[in-house]
């Protein structure tokens, strides 16, 4: 995993360079798409003790901190049910829980269009928030909260332009923000996939069981593309299933997993990352569907 992050931080912060030189929008936006596997890597090392890699995290206008709760503790413990951070927090602008209720006429046409506009802001309001936070006494101050305004004061030293600075800070990290997405969606809200007020085909109350109704895997293939395309959440379940194990081991299990799911009579067909999004956006639009791991 080192030679990984080695490649992918080198390869991010020439891209940065490159963006804070020219001042181009079209660097800021290769700088974004270049922070997914730095997320992807943050969000390797979060989930493991206390290292300085962990602080990748931060990069991304992300806390490290705070996502060790939202995310390691409740989003990995309660995935997709009423307890899970992740997706009560973007309530009611997506919905995605109790399939059985009908969608407001007004939600539905409006929803296939600001989805698109509000996924590449959702970082930069959640950084705002924070920083809103620690002004009006709510949050603790950390002192990994300085990295996005080190990025921000290192484009501006170049430009010499407070204009210039903001947009190619906020261009750079909407393009993250709006493929993390992108990524992270498919693998969890597809309209196949369970969630809070969907019926439930695990009667036996089984986590791993829960894990495969709640989560997806998708393409497979080379670790370096798993990062630079989909941040690493695309080889997903395992990651579920084994939050702190290292992405560069899923491989050594990935047999041992295939042959338990066979020993328990559970099957699941993978679909592909587009047939996913179309999912995402029908559970969006019209909600689940009667939901088997079977």
């Amino acid at each position: 995993m080192i030679n990984l992050t080695i490649f992918f931080v080198s390869l991010w912060v020439l891209s940065f360079l490159v963006m804070c030189y020219t001042g181009a929008t079209w660097a800021a936006i290769i700088s974004g798409a270049l922070l997914m596997p730095i997320w992807g890597l943050g969000h390797n090392f979060l989930h493991q003790r206390d290292t300085i890699l962990r602080f990748l995290f931060n990069l991304t206008l992300c806390s490290s901190h705070e996502w060790r709760v939202s995310h390691a503790i409740s989003h990995h413990q309660y995935t997709n049910t009423l307890f899970d951070l992740e997706i009560i927090s973007l309530n009611p602008l997506f919905i995605f829980f109790f399939s059985s209720s009908k969608r407001h006429p007004l939600y539905c046409a409006l929803i296939l269009f600001y989805v698109q506009l509000l996924a590449g802001f959702i970082f930069l309001i959640f950084f705002i928030k924070n920083i809103l936070f620690i002004f009006l006494g709510l949050q603790e101050f950390r002192k990994e909260y300085f990295i996005p305004f080190i990025q921000l004061l290192f484009i501006y030293l170049f430009s010499q332009s407070y204009y210039t600075s903001i947009w190619l800070f906020t261009v750079m990290h909407f393009v993250l923000s709006f493929l993390l997405v992108l990524s992270s969606w498919a693998v969890h809200h597809h309209d196949g996939i369970w969630h809070d007020g969907d019926p439930y085909d695990n009667n036996e109350n089984d986590f791993g069981r829960h894990i495969l109704l709640t989560t997806r895997a998708h393409s497979i293939n080379n670790l370096y593309i798993h990062f630079l395309l989909f941040a690493g959440l695309n080889d997903h379940i395992i990651h579920h299933l084994f939050p702190v194990l290292d992405h560069s081991r899923f491989n050594e299990i990935r047999e041992i997993l295939d042959q338990t799911k066979k020993e328990f009579g559970i099957t699941d067909t993978p679909l592909s990352f587009i047939q996913y999004w179309r999912g995402v956006f029908r559970r969006l639009v019209l909600g689940g569907k009667v939901i088997s791991n079977k």
